[in-house]
Parts: C-alpha cells; structure tokens; sequence
C-alpha cells in the first residue's frame, strides 16, 4: 500500500493517530504509543513519518541501550521465527507485520530490521528500505554485510557518496572484499554483482533457470511441468510449487519472464506495450522494448528491454527494470545451443531432486489463490 492509494478521509485519521501517539510517547506512555503507531503503519505502511516515530518511540521506552528487552532474546524468538517464515515465501506485508511485533522487544534487531527493509524494496516503498536499513546499519555500525546492503540500497537510489561511505566500512572490516575497492571508484552503471549460469527449455512447459557463480550467490530454480521447484541454498531447503492443472503447459511462456522462453506473438503482444528501438547505425539485431500492460506483469517488472539476433531470432541481451524503478537485472545470453544432440549426456535438466542432507518442502495455493501466485523476479 502506498501513500497515494489512501484516501483523503483516511490519511486524516491516521495522521491524528500519529499526532495522538506522538503524544503518548513523549508523555513515555511507551506502550500504548507502540500500539497508536503500529496503527499507523498498519493503515499505511510506506510512510516515513511513522515509521520513525515508531521506531523512537521504542528506542526511548529502553533508554536507547541498544539492546531492548533484556529477556528479548528469548521471548523474541517466536516473533523472529514469523518473520524468518514469512520472509522466506516473500509474503511481505506479513514480514513489515511481524516484524513490528519482533522490534517491540527489540529495535536494533539487525535481522529483523534487514529483513523490513526487504520487504519494503519489493512493496516499492523507498523511503522506509533505506530507513530500515540505516537503523540496521546504527545498531551495528561496523558491519560489513550490513554496509554492503546499505551501500547498495543508496547507489540505486542515485545517492553515490553515501553509498561509497558504506563500501568504505565494508573494505576496512573486509580488507580483501572484492567488490568494494572497485563499488568505491566505479561508474555507477557499473554493476553491483556479476553473476554466472545458465538458462534452459524445453517446449511447451520445462524450465531451469540457475545462478551458479559466486557460490554466495546461488540459485535454481527448476519447472518439470507439474510444479515448480526452489533449491534455498541458505537453508538447505527444495521447496516444490505444485501447479494447478489450468497452468500446466503454461506456466514459464506466462511467467514473469516469457521474452525468453518462446513466447506467441499475439499473447505478447496481449500483456505487453512493444516498440522497436532499434539504432539506426546496429545491424543484425533487433532490439525492443516492454512495458506490462497488467497488474500482474507491473508487479514484476517496470519495462524490458530485449536485444534479439535478427537471423535466428534468439535473444541475445536482456534488461529487466524493477518495479521500483531504480534497479536492474541484465542479463548476456552466450553458448546457446538449440537441440543440443549431446544433451543426454547430461542427464535430465528438468529433474529436482533433493540433495544429500536437505530437505524437502511442499507449499500448495489455497483454493482460492489458485492460479493467482505471485513469484518475485529472481536472477
């Protein structure tokens, strides 16, 4: 929810909220202005204003000591665990939900801080990603993953010497840190991670998209046609999608990303707003560009931009801009084969099975969700 979709009416009831419990805490009725506030931000998430109050507020009721409750550790921990669960199937209004009730122990809950942040970079709510993660960043200054999310956070926000602030505390904990050296002196076009895999399909409803460089940075994910499969590395976790039946077949040319998987023209044409763009002085490319004509598509991206090889019509390059506009996902297609004759060799691409000391999970729509599952776009 955003600012803009609240009605007049609305915003006046809660900013007398706000005002009421701006009251409370500064009378150090801290816990009922905890409850005023988390009102506030229930009624409207994305506001600066009360996220800050909120988090004030907090940090007074404990004397600013920089730890909360001092049986927060334990009685936190259940608290903790929602918004680990809730972070982990990417539900984030429930993550910003819980994660209230884990700072009320807590407020420089580094985890949990990160983890609103998160949530509020794909709810597209800017102004409260950076503040979560500037109160990350003060309850634990020096650290360096910490700086590293922050650095990154400000450089997509155009805000270039803040972010070198960051990669500076990150480089002097991480002295041998490879990016940060090069984040400090770079374009800021330049990119912040460069990853490495591979992308594979088979008609009409096999996938695998995989990231398979740096290790730090893994992941897979894998379509047989009946489900979809997730490998959480972080946790050593196969999380299986099973599909209902009107999407099998469907599933990846109606995915977030169909430009690559073989898509119809007129089902393209359908979703997306196309224009050609291509220079006049580029031969043997087509480029093109897209922009989501609904709903659904917006929530995963903002535009793509595609790079197709005139001759044989496969892609070539491909751009995605998120939804908040302020960050992208490119992507250099290379290698490609078609109808590989040695791909049996290889095994079946399409097969998820769980590794050797994993485990696995299966997590299916409610009815009434059904064929309504949202995936944020991975890369």
């Amino acid at each position: 929810m955003s600012s803009e979709e609240i009605s007049a009416p609305k915003q006046k009831r809660l900013q007398q909220c706000f005002e009421h419990a701006s009251k409370q805490a500064e009378q150090e009725n801290h816990d009922y202005a905890c409850d005023l506030f988390i009102s506030c931000l229930q009624g409207d998430p994305a506001n600066l204003e009360f996220a800050t109050g909120f988090m004030k507020n907090l940090q007074a009721k404990y004397g600013d000591n920089k730890k909360g409750s001092k049986m927060g550790l334990l009685t936190g921990a259940g608290a903790r665990g929602a918004v680990k669960k809730a972070r982990g199937k990417k539900e984030w209004d429930a993550v910003l939900e819980k994660g209230r009730e884990a700072l009320k122990l807590n407020p420089w809950d580094v985890g949990t801080l990160t983890a609103m942040a998160e949530a509020s970079e794909n709810l597209g709510h800017d102004e409260c990603q950076l503040f979560y993660l500037k109160s990350a960043r003060d309850a634990n200054p020096k650290d360096p993953e910490i700086n590293r999310v922050c650095a990154i956070a400000l450089a997509n926000r155009g805000l270039y010497n803040q972010a070198i602030d960051c990669w500076a505390k990150v480089e002097q904990a991480k002295p041998n840190d490879p990016e940060a050296p090069r984040a400090q002196g770079a374009d800021p076009n330049s990119p912040v991670h460069t990853d490495r895999g591979e992308i594979r399909y088979s008609a009409p409803d096999r996938g695998l998209f995989a990231v398979e460089r740096p290790e730090s940075r893994r992941e897979r994910w894998v379509c047989d046609g009946e489900s979809v499969f997730e490998y959480r590395y972080e946790t050593k976790t196969l999380v299986e999608y099973p599909l209902p039946e009107e999407l099998q077949g469907k599933a990846i040319a109606n995915g977030p990303l169909p430009f690559i998987f073989q898509a119809e023209a007129d089902k393209l044409r359908r979703r997306y707003w196309l224009r050609l763009t291509t220079p006049p002085n580029v031969q043997g490319e087509i480029w093109l560009e897209a922009y989501p004509k609904h709903q659904q598509d917006r929530a995963n991206f903002r535009r793509a931009e595609i790079i197709l090889d005139a001759r044989r019509m496969q892609p070539q390059a491909m751009q995605i801009v998120l939804p908040t506009g302020t960050m992208k996902h490119s992507y250099v297609f290379g290698d490609i084969k078609v109808n590989d004759p040695f791909g049996f060799l290889h095994g079946n691409p399409f097969s998820a099975t769980t590794p050797i000391g994993w485990r696995k999970e299966v997590e299916r729509p409610e009815p009434a969700q059904v064929g309504g599952r949202q995936q944020s776009p991975r890369r």
